[in-house]
């Protein structure tokens, strides 16, 4: 009796040191879901004022600026080049045919807006 109480009583200790050690391994793990949430909102935020332009012809020299330049026309969006704060090529990853994707960042939200409401 007295050896089954005994090994009995091993287990419950033996648990409950692997029970501690998970609560431990949950708390970090929550502490490191926390801060992703907290660099993700803040990467969201820095990207408030850029717009992604799709399907755009473009060679390896023109300036990415005066395409994104030539779209807001088209879109009726008064804007010049003091309105773009930088804009780049992104490659294709996977599809050589594609066109590439043009990444600007505007000045101003009010200017991204206006570009993107005029959209359709």
């Amino acid at each position: 009796m007295k050896k089954h109480r005994h090994s009995t009583d091993e287990e419950v200790k033996t648990l409950r040191i692997e029970d501690q050690d998970l609560k431990d391994h949950v708390r970090k793990l929550e502490a490191e879901s926390g801060q992703m949430q907290k660099d993700i909102n803040l990467e969201q935020y820095g990207r408030r004022e850029c717009l992604e332009f799709q399907g755009l012809s473009c060679e390896e020299s023109e300036n990415t600026d005066q395409l994104v330049i030539g779209v807001s026309k088209l879109l009726q969006v008064d804007l010049s080049a003091k309105d773009i704060s930088v804009s780049h090529k992104l490659s294709p990853a996977f599809e050589s045919n594609r066109q590439p994707t043009i990444i600007a960042r505007f000045c101003s939200r009010r200017i991204r807006d206006a570009v993107f409401n005029n959209r359709h």
